[in-house]
């Protein structure tokens, strides 16, 4: 579906010809043949077509976005909240199944009548610097039917709305609380203890939880969790032992390693299903405890796998990975920096039949000596990332020539 484009220039001059000679059903059926943009933009031309909008039938099944900043980051200018605040809530009434929203101050209102109207609604996202927990619990309030609910870098929310999401949204499966830095362990363990089937969970740089609001997670939602997202800079390694109960975990991501030691990596190992993991600032980690966990058998499920600021990773951990991890699809060492053109090239040999994304930036031993394997060896590679390796810019080229065109190397950023 697409996307509502609220950059576009709306025409606000009234359309030519005698419009209100024409049955509002003819108009809903040309209506109905356009774009979810086209759509807004015609009915804001006149009182005429903003009154065949308000049918229903255009909306039903309708995945609806809406986003009120402009490219420049400023706010949607007052006619077009005007409009929205006007044509929303009452023009869609149950119709609408997923709304992300992005508001400037003073527009609650809009977003708390539609979610009121909307019961069955199953996915909201919210990006709101100043949204409060009595606004984020009223919002909540009117959405039995939510399968997902997203608060991103919603800045004041402290997590008191948290406790009491569960009896509003009994079949919520996905959370994502991400950018959310004041959330408190205690809101997020009450939370976790009277929700139930939780699936997916996203606390990305939510950096007050520690320990206890993750173990609480892990511990009632064991059976169901799928994809873990955690901080982790206040965290230890016992989060791990809890982990290793989520046997259906398939996705993982911890920003801040540098506190776990090896004992983290062996938990992670035991993870049956795993298939995407992200470990971020893994500093403390010995090559020997990276290179028994990148060769257990588990890993060999791995489809993507990133892992950053290894800084004891060598090339002896990457050859492992070459040999045990052969299905990946996706592969980053960012800032693992003595990895070198050895390892790279058992990276190629090992890992190349499936890779089509690849990201060795700030690998600063690198000389792209390994790199005449790629053309051979990943012939699915469609995007290679090198930003800060010193690579002299006449390997990158001729990598690329030999490569046919598939093959992207992204400027620097």
């Amino acid at each position: 579906m697409e996307n509502i484009d609220e950059n576009a220039e709306l025409d606000l001059r009234p359309p030519d010809g005698d419009l209100h000679i024409l049955p509002t059903n003819v108009i809903t059926n040309v209506m109905s043949h356009l774009g979810i943009n086209d759509r807004l933009k015609l009915g804001s031309t006149c009182t005429r077509l903003r009154g065949a909008m308000y049918d229903v039938s255009l909306w039903a099944g309708h995945r609806l976005r809406v986003c009120l900043k402009e490219q420049d980051g400023s706010y949607a200018d007052p006619d077009k909240l005007e409009f929205l605040a006007e044509v929303f809530p009452q023009a869609f009434p149950g119709a609408i199944a997923e709304v992300v929203w992005s508001m400037p101050k003073g527009c609650f209102s809009v977003l708390h009548e539609i979610c009121a109207m909307n019961p069955a609604m199953t996915h909201l996202h919210v990006t709101d610097k100043r949204l409060t927990d009595e606004q984020a619990r009223d919002i909540c309030r009117n959405t039995s039917s939510l399968r997902s609910l997203t608060f991103n870098a919603c800045e004041d929310l402290t997590g008191q709305f948290l406790p009491h999401l569960p009896k509003y949204t009994e079949r919520l499966r996905i959370l994502d609380l991400s950018y959310c830095v004041k959330i408190s362990d205690e809101s997020l363990a009450a939370f976790a203890k009277a929700a139930d089937g939780l699936e997916s969970v996203n606390l990305e740089y939510v950096s007050d939880v520690s320990d206890l609001g993750v173990t609480a997670l892990l511990t009632k939602h064991s059976r169901t969790l799928k994809n873990v997202n955690v901080d982790g800079e206040k965290c230890t390694d016992i989060i791990f032992k809890y982990m290793k109960n989520c046997r259906n975990l398939k996705s993982l991501s911890v920003n801040f390693c540098q506190h776990f030691s090896d004992e983290a990596l062996k938990s992670i190992s035991s993870l049956e299903k795993l298939e995407e993991i992200c470990l971020k600032k893994g500093t403390q980690f010995s090559d020997a405890a990276i290179s028994q966990w990148l060769g257990s058998a588990n890993m060999g499920n791995l489809r993507s796998l990133t892992v950053v600021e290894f800084l004891r990773m060598s090339d002896s951990s990457a050859k492992v990975l070459a040999g045990n991890c052969g299905r990946l699809t996706s592969l980053s060492l960012f800032a693992c920096y003595n990895v070198t053109d050895e390892g790279l090239a058992a990276v190629f040999e090992g890992c190349g039949g499936e890779l089509r994304e690849l990201d060795i930036s700030c690998l600063n031993k690198v000389t792209g000596s390994s790199f005449h394997l790629i053309p051979t060896h990943c012939r699915q590679l469609a995007s290679l990332r090198v930003d800060l390796c010193g690579i002299d810019d006449a390997v990158l080229r001729d990598t690329m020539q030999r490569c046919h065109g598939r093959l992207h190397i992204p400027d620097p950023i």
